[in-house]
């Protein structure tokens, strides 16, 4: 699974060289300097300890504003940043050098509960930068015997770990495998961070000015899709017709190609679309097996769905109903709740099957009682892709399901999914289940 990282903190705390150290590799420009170097927020990947990993390098958003073209170019930054960071991170790194922690880096943590919300808390390591400044010393003491620092560290979890990005290679390896524990605990403890990119509540008071009466004509902006069914059934190529583009990697095989949740951008009618391709979380060695790979993937999934703005859409091919399709169905009740069917839409693929035939009249006429009570419970909505279609009904199948989406949110048609979930209850429900 891809971690995602987001470094926060101000001029000269070294968060480009930090992001270097993570990623192995000098993809972010650090060099000291008394005028900043990163102008704008900066989004890179690598593989480090075996995982893929990003990190969002930032210039410093949170410091004392001083002229009206500082607080312009802040805000271009935080929302880029915010843009950058969605749908989810799997933990904010606030940087501090050692021996340098003064009032504003005590500000800092409080701004960034404002842009990314109080919960942000509870997703934050501190990374104390400048390890070597230490000398014999040792990390839990110079926390112990500085008072500003404990109370920062005590307000982010007691989460913290250090750096030296000079040190050797070895060395660094072992920070950067430190640091991706953490993250690892974080995740498990508390699940992804969520990014919220709407602002309706004001609380983006240092970056966006826009008055609530403005905002209204943009109730629902970052519509997010996700795409939910067993393997093979066509969500990533479902995935790239809504996109109208090749974004998820679809391919016929008997192993799952979609191994973790894949996330795609596209514009329609004037609105941000996020199209989420999720795995099949059915997998018999998750059912029975390992249950941190149920809960990780579980987590993973939950965390690109956004109350007010998410329509879940079950995958189904046509003319074949299966057992996974059903356990995969048993798996979204669990996961987002049993009245999430009352909010969600039915996509047939292989749409090419019927012919000369029409979706309505195969629906309609259908004999299998377990498609027409899915049907119902879904009140109804229901569409169908050939995704091998080019040009024009390419486009067609798209905007009918987006606009059959678009019109689940407008009509408030969407439940809050439940805010606590347990592993043991997703298993029990699995053995229990006729489905299973």
């Amino acid at each position: 699974m891809e971690v995602r990282l987001l470094l926060l903190g101000k001029h000269g705390a070294g968060k480009s060289a930090t992001g270097n150290s993570i990623l192995g590799k000098a993809v972010f420009e650090s060099r000291c300097s008394e005028q900043p170097l990163t102008k704008r927020c900066q989004r890179e990947n690598g593989v480090t300890q075996g995982r893929e990993v990003v990190v969002i390098d930032t210039p410093d958003l949170f410091s004392s504003i001083d002229d009206i073209a500082c607080v312009d170019n802040k805000r271009c930054n935080i929302k880029h940043c915010l843009e950058l960071s969605a749908p989810s991170l799997h933990a904010l790194l606030l940087v501090l050098p050692i021996g340098n922690c003064t009032v504003e880096d005590g500000q800092t943590a409080e701004h960034i509960q404002k842009v990314f919300e109080a919960k942000a808390r509870r997703h934050t390591i501190i990374v104390f930068t400048c390890k070597d400044n230490l000398k014999d010393g040792s990390l839990e003491e110079y926390v112990k015997s500085n008072s500003p620092v404990q109370d920062l560290v005590q307000c982010f979890g007691g989460r913290y770990c250090a750096f030296n990005n000079k040190a050797t290679k070895d060395e660094q390896d072992a920070q950067v495998k430190a640091l991706l524990c953490k993250v690892q605990d974080l995740v498990e403890n508390e699940g992804p961070f969520v990014v919220n990119l709407r602002d309706e509540d004001g609380r983006f008071q240092d970056s966006v000015n826009e008055e609530p009466s403005q905002r209204k004509d943009h109730p629902h902006e970052p519509l997010h899709i996700i795409l939910m069914g067993k393997s093979g059934t066509g969500k990533s190529a479902s995935g790239n017709t809504i996109l109208r583009k090749t974004e998820f990697h679809s391919q016929l095989k008997a192993q799952p190609v979609t191994t973790s949740c894949q996330v795609g951008r596209t514009m329609w009618n004037g609105q941000d679309i996020v199209v989420v391709d999720t795995p099949s979380l059915c997998w018999e060695s998750r059912a029975e097996g390992d249950l941190s790979q149920v809960k990780k993937a579980v987590n993973e999934c939950r965390s690109h769905y956004k109350e007010g703005s998410t329509v879940l859409v079950v995958v189904l091919q046509l003319g074949r109903i299966t057992r996974g399709d059903k356990k995969a169905v048993v798996d979204l009740k669990c996961i987002f709740g049993a009245e999430a069917m009352e909010h969600m839409i039915v996509l047939f693929t292989w749409k090419e099957d019927l012919e000369n035939g029409n979706l309505d009249d195969y629906v309609n006429n259908t004999d299998n009682k377990y498609l027409k009570n899915i049907i119902k419970k879904c009140k109804g909505r229901y569409c169908g892709f050939n995704n091998k279609e080019t040009g024009q009904a390419r486009e067609d199948q798209a905007k009918e399901l987006l606009t059959m989406a678009s019109k689940v949110i407008k009509c408030g048609g969407q439940h809050k999914h439940p805010s606590t979930w347990h592993v043991g209850k997703i298993i029990k429900i699995r053995k229990s289940s006729p489905n299973y």
